[in-house]
């Protein structure tokens, strides 16, 4: 930053904060025709939006100790080094969850016409599931973290199947395909992984096809179970 280090920084931050600040007013005033009253004030709108804010409020302040506590246990235990590199892994963590909450708050605006014209929740509810869709498929490709000392990676298989059970857990799964490029062989799922389908067809009461590729060839098995023959059931 031409040798100025971090008060060049400030000023390249004072700069786009403030050319984003009046690219918004500009947006408002003249393509959305936004006006802004200062008298006659509705008190009870007011006591209303203060009582909704605050909690708004409390939920930023216990989220912000909820992001902090592992650090500074981190901190406290292994020093500034591990807490550093945890902090990266982090942050990158927090940019995905911020992805997906930025994909959620562009509906924001066709949710308060809905409340505002006094849908039923069946109108909102499909909102919502469009949402959760639109989400799905723009994060769906789930990084795959794994580790020689196991099971301390992240299999995407796992999340995956969590993450739809989760939000669509009235739709069953049909089939799960496994992909590693570049591979030198066929990617099969871990013994985790392949419990976890199995679970999965035991609750939604039919068979999930696996497919496994890599190394241009494939296998293709019509349900977990031939992948684990000796399950763990309680």
């Amino acid at each position: 930053l031409m040798g100025m280090g971090s008060i060049a920084l400030v000023i390249v931050t004072l700069v786009l904060s403030v050319v984003t600040d009046v690219s918004s007013i500009y947006f408002s005033f003249k393509k959305l025709g936004m006006r802004f009253t200062f008298g006659k004030f509705d008190f009870k709108l007011l006591r209303e939006m203060g009582g909704f804010s605050f909690f708004i409020f409390l939920n930023m302040i216990i989220d912000q100790i909820n992001w902090t506590v592992d650090t500074t246990i981190l901190g406290i235990v292994s020093g500034t080094a591990a807490t550093a590199i945890y902090g990266v892994g982090s942050q990158l963590h927090r940019y995905y969850m911020t992805i997906s909450t930025s994909i959620s708050g562009v509906f924001v605006p066709q949710i308060n016409r809905l409340v505002a014209r006094g849908e039923s929740d069946s109108a909102l509810t499909q909102l919502f599931t469009r949402v959760g869709r639109i989400q799905f498929m723009l994060l769906m490709l789930v990084s795959n973290f794994e580790s020689e000392v196991y099971p301390a990676g992240l299999c995407a298989e796992r999340s995956l199947l969590f993450y739809v059970e989760a939000n669509f857990g009235d739709d069953p799964i049909v089939a799960l395909a496994i992909a590693s490029d570049p591979s030198e062989r066929e990617c099969y799922p871990c013994g985790q992984c392949r419990q976890v389908i199995v679970d999965v067809e035991r609750r939604q009461k039919s068979p999930i096809r696996v497919i496994m590729t890599g190394a241009g060839s494939a296998t293709v098995v019509d349900s977990a179970e031939k992948l684990l023959p000796f399950t763990f059931k309680l």
